[in-house]
């Protein structure tokens, strides 16, 4: 195929393509030569195909040849009509890309403005993600499920590394992402575990949506995995922890030695979770009155007060007075507190261990039947106890929070009301909460005073019952339903 000079009469504005004639042999002339045999007008142009080129920002085209045709369908043979067919044909590119390359200079335009303003004020990084998180005004939660949230973070944020190592924005995550994580954690996690982590994850994007700057969460289409009413109830018996019979208590209590008789005495005597325990604080001991008094560290919520018996008095007024500051149980609170490089509580399972050594040194069952390790006598040693392995997983029965679980079953034998239980316990229901917003100092510790004795100090302060016994015979009688009849009779003493 051979194709001659194109002529003046074949030139035409720019952007509108190149005419030409192509003769019956497809040989190509410039148009309007004259005397081509069978001449038909052609046009080649260049077609936008709607892509912009990443490098150069400009719209990307593809060279195209089009035969001419009339209204008719006809091939167009004179040169007054091909220049009709060619602007008609090419209006609607050069429009099109006259208004394409406006839409994208203005966005060239918008995206140096935001590039500006985010140079100055970038938006969340992964890397300060956790960081913002923690210490954000709109999170309300204690250190137990913060440091929980603290490992859902690091599990996600290990994965996203090996998954996309280029992502370094929060928003730069997408649903792609999302769905691949919650894929790989579904077959991997049982369904509480996997809730936890979706919920999480839609929290970190609630809460620090303003830092984030994204439009919508990545994890928001995430559904949360229904557990059968059946697997439910089976899973909650599973983690439940059982009282201590008083036989067991008094063993646990008598063959503890040094600051874990503290430790194990406060966890019975006040019912406090083992981080409260650990990290309990002398100016949170009031032993003049004598109470605890102490935000519980899981909820944050409202301070409890707890009423300390006479023995677990004689127990903390045997520190002198000199010497009681910062925590109470200093080597607890250590190992409690300390934080690894990469931000765990490693140290928390040396005082887990050896409560659990201490209960199977007491003969107690810590596991459940079948599971885990069964406790049995040592045959070598008379009065030392071994743990032989069942085969199966192990199912937590006793541990820390069994005396916790004693300490709210010995109120309740007690009597003692049901709401200063959930008041000094530091749970129960919102509506019950709502409706007795607070319980009197007296209240709280009546709820464990109730051996009358005088207590010496270490110092030789002295602390008194603070009721005399006549009064106290009456609270005790106290009920629901004669309360207002023995405060008549109190007051008019």
């Amino acid at each position: 195929m051979t194709t001659g000079k194109q002529g003046s009469a074949g030139r035409a504005k720019r952007g509108m393509g190149r005419l030409y004639i192509r003769s019956r042999d497809k040989r190509d002339f410039p148009a309007g030569t004259p005397g081509v045999n069978g001449g038909v007008y052609w046009i080649e142009y260049q077609k936008p195909t709607g892509k912009t080129d990443p490098v150069t920002e400009k719209p990307i085209k593809n060279k195209k040849r089009e035969k001419l045709l009339d209204e008719d369908g006809n091939p167009i043979t004179t040169l007054k009509k091909a220049r009709i067919a060619q602007e008609k044909l090419m209006a609607q590119y050069v429009t099109g890309d006259r208004v394409g390359l406006l839409k994208a200079e203005l966005q060239r335009v918008e995206a140096r403005h935001l590039s500006v303003i985010e140079d100055a004020d970038p938006p969340l990084t992964v890397e300060d993600a956790w960081s913002c998180f923690k210490d954000h005004p709109a999170l309300d939660c204690g250190s137990t499920m913060l440091y929980n949230y603290h490992g859902h973070w690091n599990q996600f944020v290990g994965w996203l590394t090996s998954y996309d190592s280029e992502v370094v924005y929060m928003r730069d995550i997408d649903r792609k992402a999302a769905f691949e994580y919650a894929r790989l954690l579904g077959r991997k996690a049982a369904s509480g575990t996997y809730n936890k982590h979706i919920n999480f994850l839609k929290l970190i994007y609630y809460v620090m949506k303003e830092e984030i700057r994204g439009d919508v969460s990545p994890f928001a289409d995430l559904t949360t995995k229904s557990l059968s009413k059946a697997k439910a109830k089976a899973r909650a018996k599973e983690h439940t922890r059982r009282d201590l019979t008083e036989e067991e208590l008094v063993m646990v209590l008598d063959r503890a030695e040094g600051d874990f008789q503290t430790l194990f005495m406060l966890g019975a005597y006040t019912g406090l979770r083992l981080g409260d325990c650990c990290t309990l604080k002398w100016d949170e001991c009031l032993l003049d009155m004598p109470m605890i008094k102490r935000v519980p560290s899981k909820t944050q919520s409202e301070a409890v007060k707890i009423g300390i018996p006479p023995r677990l008095v004689r127990r903390l007024l045997e520190t002198p007075k000199s010497k009681r500051r910062g925590y109470v149980l200093p080597e607890c609170a250590a190992d409690y507190n300390y934080v690894s490089e990469k931000g765990k509580n490693t140290h928390r399972t040396r005082i887990t261990n050896r409560i659990q050594n201490h209960f199977v040194s007491c003969g107690i069952q810590i596991h459940a039947d079948g599971t885990g390790y069964k406790v049995e006598p040592d045959p070598e040693n008379k009065g030392k106890y071994i743990k032989v392995y069942t085969g199966e997983k192990a199912v937590v029965a006793v541990g820390f929070h069994s005396l916790r679980h004693t300490f709210i079953s010995m109120q309740a034998n007690k009597g003692t009301s049901q709401i200063i239980v959930q008041k000094i316990a530091g749970h129960g229901s919102s509506a019950m909460t709502g409706l007795y917003a607070h319980v009197s100092d007296d209240a709280a510790k009546r709820a464990t005073l109730y051996i009358g004795d005088d207590v010496k100090d270490a110092e030789a302060e002295v602390i008194t019952d603070p009721l005399p016994r006549w009064v106290r015979d009456k609270l005790e009688a106290m009920t629901e339903k004669n309360w207002k009849q023995l405060k008549e009779e109190l007051l008019q003493r």
